[in-house]
């Protein structure tokens, strides 16, 4: 942990990480066409100061999520 980081707290960034799509050619080799790694697009907080990560949800579940 950073000197900042214990004596004003974290200071978190929304990120978010996607798989890398693979670029394969179809059977002329012609025409280049993605496919999707298996994975899911990854949704985390990650501090600016320290680099330590924390996992955050979804924004379609944050936004589903009752108020109060």
């Amino acid at each position: 942990m950073n000197f900042f980081c214990s004596l004003f707290g974290h200071t978190w960034v929304p990120h978010t990480q996607a798989p890398e799509p693979r670029w394969n050619t179809t059977k002329d080799m012609v025409v280049l066409v993605p496919s999707a790694q298996a994975g899911e697009v990854r949704y985390f907080d990650r501090c600016q100061r320290c680099g330590s990560e924390r996992e955050a949800g979804t924004p379609a579940a944050e936004r589903r999520a009752p108020a109060g």
